[in-house]
């Protein structure tokens, strides 16, 4: 008789029951789609649970990072420091509003290295973008110093990091703002895509909404006594809520998204607890592996929320990493490439305007070497020992 097979074990999938789909349902009835009430309650909850005054919702990570630097309103030109292993929509915004990317090298742990930023600091650098990559989080007090000695506004992009923390407070309240991502793999999910901004800074916030809807302010600015005192260029009186006073976008939720997230909500303890124990069980186990694999390190710190296991093949492995993606897949163990490695050696980037600060050759390194494989909250302690069993196979050949 063989063992029965062990079941493919995704490096991640959201977890739901009829709680979320009766919260979609309920909105349904309703007959409004658009943000309305759950909205404004999931704003009011993110905000609550990661420590700010406010909170936006978007319709993806993504567009939240390019709400939080469009809302900057920062000079053409203006440099913004971040590293160069990151995510493309960590950096896209920094160039789709004009702004030249300064790149500097990260850390063992995947995240930007605090103590090289102020080597890239010019009379030009008006902010930094620090994405919490995986979960993992870079020295915030060395980096808040630097904000504050240079008059820097510090963006976080915390879609891998809910909840992740530093020195006991959550990432996305040591800067201007903090940006989430809702997607079906993070921390929790608006029913598949969604976003969040997160921020202290009321006229901050108040741009945020207004580039995020078209273009047009926010009902902070009017009611209905003063609604049509709005004057277009010609002087003619007009409607507050059709004058447009930017140039904006089109990136809200729905409330079917909100109404799924917010009751996604109440499992987020559970979720975290699982993700740092699975972590735990795969870094312990991993240790045996130190002559293939350089695992991921973390600031004494720091308290991630562990978005996946991150680790790199060691060049003296006899294996690639492209080779050991294939064997985990092979066995029905998902993997990734660690996201982009150094973003420059992406062809999308070859021509942009951008400075380096330092050397990049361990973001380079990353892009050769560098995998991480899921410890979401539904993989057990079961799913855990099976992966460390499957990787003494994968070093046992030679």
């Amino acid at each position: 008789m063989t063992d029965k097979p062990h079941p493919p074990l995704a490096y991640t999938k959201p977890i739901f029951d009829e709680s979320e789909i009766n919260a979609v349902v309920d909105v349904l009835k309703k007959g409004w789609l658009g943000m309305r009430d759950t909205s404004t309650a999931l704003e009011a909850a993110i905000a609550k649970r990661i420590g700010t005054r406010h909170c936006r919702l978007a319709n993806s990570g993504s567009s939240s990072n390019l709400l939080a630097i469009t809302a900057l309103e920062l000079p053409k030109g203006s440099e913004v420091i971040t590293p160069a292993c990151t995510f493309p929509t960590t950096l896209n915004p920094i160039i789709q509003n004009g702004l030249v990317p300064v790149f500097v090298e990260v850390t063992t742990g995947f995240v930007l290295d605090a103590s090289k930023v102020e080597a890239a600091v010019t009379s030009k650098t008006k902010a930094i973008m620090v994405p919490h990559l995986l979960g993992n989080v870079p020295n915030m007090t060395i980096l808040t110093d630097i904000a504050k000695k240079y008059d820097l506004k510090i963006i976080e992009d915390c879609c891998d990091a809910f909840e992740s923390r530093w020195d006991g407070k959550n990432t996305g309240t040591f800067g201007v703002a903090g940006t989430y991502s809702l997607y079906a793999s993070h921390h929790f999910t608006a029913a598949g895509e969604g976003g969040a901004i997160v921020s202290s800074d009321t006229d901050y916030h108040n741009r945020i909404q207004m580039y995020r809807d078209w273009g047009r302010a926010g009902d902070w600015t009017w009611t209905q006594d003063n609604r049509y005192d709005a004057k277009l260029l010609d002087g003619t009186a007009f409607d507050e809520r059709y004058y447009f006073r930017v140039i904006g976008y089109n990136l809200k939720i729905t409330e079917v998204q909100a109404a799924f997230a917010l009751t996604q909500m109440k499992r987020l303890d559970g979720f975290r607890e699982r993700r740092v124990h699975n972590f735990t069980m795969l870094h312990k186990g991993f240790t045996q592996f130190s002559d293939y694999f350089d695992l991921v390190t973390w600031e004494k710190q720091a308290d991630p929320a562990w978005f996946t296991f991150p680790f790199l093949v060691k060049d003296s492995a006899p294996f690639t990493r492209n080779e050991a993606l294939a064997f985990f897949q092979h066995h029905g163990i998902e993997g990734r490439t660690l996201f982009v490695g150094n973003i420059l050696l992406h062809p999308a980037y070859k021509n942009i305007e951008h400075r380096v600060s330092g050397d990049l050759s361990f973001s380079s390194k990353v892009a050769k070497n560098g995998m991480f494989i899921g410890l979401g909250p539904h993989m057990t302690d079961d799913d855990t020992a099976y992966i460390i069993e499957k990787t003494k196979e994968l070093c046992a050949k030679k």
